[in-house]
């Protein structure tokens, strides 16, 4: 009996000596990745009890997770000496999916499975992620990682990249229909685009074209996706100015321009010499000269003209004279350069030098027309001989003083009876002086070359009187 006894406790010292040690290590992993366990007992195989969880490599303890869900892991030396441990496999989410590419100032949305997550992303001074939505928002361009963790644990991981966006679009923001106008941008290798072509039409190089009134945002794209925007505003332009003179504009004349688009202004470039009505479109010529009229929507929008105002010639001399058809008669106009016109039955006048001569008794229309075609009327009526032509005298004697030739060129001969008469004036049809001179002998040669062409009177005084003759300078 007692050797048995003693056999018995032999035989358990020697199982005992063949007991594991303690299982060491991460009892939990991700699907897809690895732990390692030991045991401080060299010699022993290690199993896994569910290898549709998890699998382990016999001799290194490597532990691979496959799939959510709980593994037993054995230790095992042989002789029925063996140690187990649970180990936890958590799921691992699948790939991240989205855009990886933001723009600085801009915003993406990643997603990942299983539902449940948390998102997380470093650095933050690149772009920051809700922790929930998985919406990134990018701060300045640069590489960040995003990250999207199950409650287990486990999580993957994407690289995020910010782009920079480019520089603000500079150029106007208003342009007329038919107008174009330059855009650009400081980033060079983006592309132009425009929301509207229709209204607003805008070619590679940044050449806009307004096309109909309205808005259109146009925008300028970098390659790698980031844009920036610009609101281009196309207004209406004026229709084509009308009312322009059929002839010529005469100082002192006015005329009035239009335009089918309203709600427009006019005005003059220069009001020395034409000055125009802002709402009426009313133009009153000032000066001889050219000007520019415009009619504008805008500081931008407008239509322009070229107006020539010409010199009017001054009113005609001897207007409204009585001639006889016996005597002829010059008219004068103090504006020079000018032909004289307007012949009928009643009177024909010379187109160069104004010499009106009375046909038959009436009244005529005669008109002094200077090249750019502003003109003066002046009426002579005509007297059938003898008539009343015009001479004063009082106290008149026989001894009259003779003029010839008359109508005279550069001289002038006044044959007077001595003693009759002792000075004489020389006067035009509006009363001006040109000479004065006493008469100290039978004949008197005055010299009227340097007179213009018209009628002048003489006036004679002496003892006799006053007495009025008329001559002709040619």
């Amino acid at each position: 009996m007692k050797y048995i006894y003693l056999s018995t406790l032999l035989l358990l010292a020697g199982f005992s000596s063949f007991a594991t040690g303690a299982i060491s290590g991460s009892l939990s992993v991700c699907a897809g990745s690895t732990t390692t366990l030991t045991d401080t007992t060299a010699g022993g195989t290690w199993y896994s009890l569910n290898t549709a969880v998890a699998t382990v490599n016999p001799s290194t303890g490597v532990v691979s997770g496959v799939s959510a869900g709980t593994a037993t892991i054995s230790y095992d030396l042989g002789l029925g000496g063996a140690d187990t441990i649970v180990v936890t496999v958590n799921a691992m989410p699948n790939a991240i999916t989205g855009t990886t590419t933001v723009c600085a100032a801009g915003t993406d949305t990643l997603s990942a499975t299983p539902s449940g997550g948390r998102w997380g992303l470093s650095p933050t001074s690149v772009a920051t992620i809700n922790d929930t939505s998985g919406v990134v928002s990018g701060i300045v361009s640069g590489t960040a990682i995003a990250s999207y963790t199950l409650t287990g644990g486990c999580y993957v991981t994407t690289p995020i990249t910010v782009s920079p966006v480019p520089g603000a679009i500079t150029g106007a923001g208003i342009i007329c229909i038919g107008s174009t106008t330059i855009l650009s941008d400081a980033t060079a290798g983006g592309t132009w685009s425009s929301s509207n072509a229709g209204t607003a039409y805008i070619d590679p190089t940044g050449d806009v074209l307004g096309s109909s009134a309205g808005f259109a945002t146009i925008a300028y794209t970098t390659p790698a996706g980031c844009s920036v925007s610009f609101l281009m505003n196309v207004i209406s332009s004026p229709a084509p100015i009308a009312g322009l003179p059929a002839g010529a504009l005469c100082t002192g004349g006015t005329i009035t321009f239009a335009d089918a688009t309203t709600g427009g202004y006019w005005s003059s470039g220069d009001t020395t010499i034409a000055k125009v009505d802002s709402a009426t479109g009313v133009i009153t010529a000032v000066a001889p000269g050219f000007n520019v009229i415009s009619y504008s929507l805008s500081a931008l929008c407008s239509v322009s003209t070229i107006i020539t105002v010409d010199p009017a010639p001054t009113a005609i001399l001897n207007d409204s004279a009585v001639i006889c058809t016996s005597s002829p008669l010059f008219l004068a106009d103090t504006t020079n350069g000018g032909k004289w016109s307007g012949s009928s039955a009643v009177a024909t006048v010379d187109s160069a030098t104004g010499m009106v001569t009375g046909l038959t008794a009436g009244t005529a229309t005669l008109t002094y027309t200077l090249p750019g075609g502003c003109a003066v009327t002046a009426t002579v009526t005509v007297d059938v001989a003898p008539c009343n032509t015009g001479v004063v005298a009082t106290n008149v004697n026989n001894a009259t003083p003779v003029l010839f030739p008359n109508p005279a060129t550069d001289e002038l001969t006044i044959e007077t009876a001595a003693g009759n008469y002792a000075s004489f004036t020389i006067t035009n049809g509006i009363g001006q002086t040109f000479a004065q001179q006493q008469i100290t002998a039978k004949q008197t040669i005055v010299n009227v070359k340097d007179l213009a062409p018209a009628i002048y009177y003489i006036t004679f005084k002496g003892d006799n009187g006053t007495l009025v003759q008329r001559f002709i300078k040619l």
